[in-house]
């Protein structure tokens, strides 16, 4: 079974692993002080979960650009 990583980006985004044997889901809410932080903290965020997961996939929808904070992610 592959190990799979989703995510739903935004300035509050979800997320969910699945593997056999082992479920994992929560949020993570960036700053959005001023432009560009919020990519940078999700960058590093990112980063860390894969390292740590190590997915074989990562899914992740396309945002609808309601607000100009979800377009900083992309």
């Amino acid at each position: 079974m592959q190990k799979i990583l989703a995510l739903d980006q935004g300035t509050s985004t979800g997320w969910a692993f699945c593997t056999q044997g082992f479920t994992g889901y929560g949020t993570k809410k960036f700053k959005h002080e001023y432009d560009g932080q919020v990519f940078s903290e999700f960058y590093d965020w990112l980063d860390n979960l894969a390292f740590k997961l190590k997915p074989d996939l990562i899914a992740f929808e396309t945002p609808i650009h309601r607000g100009q904070n979800s377009q900083y992610l992309m």
